[in-house]
């Protein structure tokens, strides 16, 4: 098996994306290696509608990206990851983009990622989890919906 060395575990906070951490922290313990967690905020302009009250020396940008950090943060926690670098990237293309972007920039021998599909890959071509697996120029272990059935109660 090959020994890895720098593992990026893309999230988007949900239970699924819970699983595929607890698979990232098992085998960055096993390889001894670094653990970067990633969340995207795809682009939004400052007028949109932002369901949270920001402060009014705050634009909008940045107080989703703060509230982004804490997220992360809090997330790191309830893996039980102490030295995971935790990255928020702010993308104006694409979250699939950018985490090619940042796997690339951050040398990652291997992306975790969880697909809420689960009907397999295949159906649905231009997800992200699609895009991460056909683009990466790295090992992609892909997490999926059954997980989550299989999980004890």
């Amino acid at each position: 098996m090959k020994s890895y060395k720098h593992i990026l575990l893309a999230t988007d906070f949900s239970e699924l994306s819970e699983i595929a951490a607890s698979k990232a922290v098992s085998l960055a313990g096993y390889f001894n290696a670094r653990l970067t967690l990633l969340h995207v905020v795809e682009h939004f302009s400052d007028e949109s509608a932002v369901p949270m009250a920001t402060s009014e020396n705050k634009n909008t940008s940045q107080f989703v990206m703060e509230e982004t950090r804490e997220r992360l943060k809090q997330f790191s926690k309830r893996i039980k990851h102490q030295g995971a670098i935790l990255l928020v990237r702010m993308s104006i293309d694409s979250a699939k983009d950018a985490i090619i972007q940042v796997a690339n920039e951050t040398k990652a021998d291997l992306i975790v990622i969880a697909t809420h599909n689960n009907k397999g890959l295949a159906v649905f071509h231009d997800s992200t989890t699609q895009t991460v697996v056909d683009k990466a120029r790295c090992d992609v272990l892909v997490v999926r919906a059954e997980a989550l059935e299989k999980r004890p109660p």
